[in-house]
C-alpha cells in the first residue's frame, strides 16, 4: 500500500490518517463480524505437549562453540555496541529505573 507523505513529521496522526484513508480507499468492509457460530477444535494432548516452551538456554543460540565455525550471533553486534548483552539491559533498567 503507498501512503502520501506529507513532508513532514506531524505526529501519531500524520502516519495514521493516511494510512486508514488508503484503507477506505480499497473499499474493505471493516464492520464487526458477527461471532462464529462454532470453534475450530482444539489442539489434542499430544500437540500442545510437543509446542510446550524450551528455556532459551537450551537453544544454544549464543554460545561460544555451538556450532564449530559459526560466531555467536551477538559478536556482531559487540562490535559496534559496546555493552550490549543481557547484563548489560539488566543494567540499564536498573540505572533507569533508579533515576525515576
Amino acid at each position: 500500500v503507498r501512503l502520501p507523505f506529507p513532508g513532514k513529521w506531524t505526529g501519531h496522526f500524520g502516519t495514521l490518517t493516511p494510512f486508514v484513508a488508503t484503507c477506505r480507499e480499497l473499499g474493505e468492509d471493516y464492520r464487526t463480524h458477527a461471532a462464529p457460530a462454532t470453534l475450530p477444535p482444539g489442539h489434542g494432548a499430544d500437540e500442545v505437549a510437543a509446542a510446550r516452551p524450551l528455556p532459551l538456554s537450551a537453544l544454544g543460540l549464543d554460545v561460544d562453540g555451538a556450532q564449530p565455525g559459526v560466531p555467536r550471533w551477538s559478536d556482531e553486534f559487540a562490535k559496534h555496541w559496546r555493552g550490549f548483552g543481557e547484563a548489560a539491559a539488566h543494567a540499564e533498567l536498573a540505572r533507569w529505573t533508579s533515576e525515576r
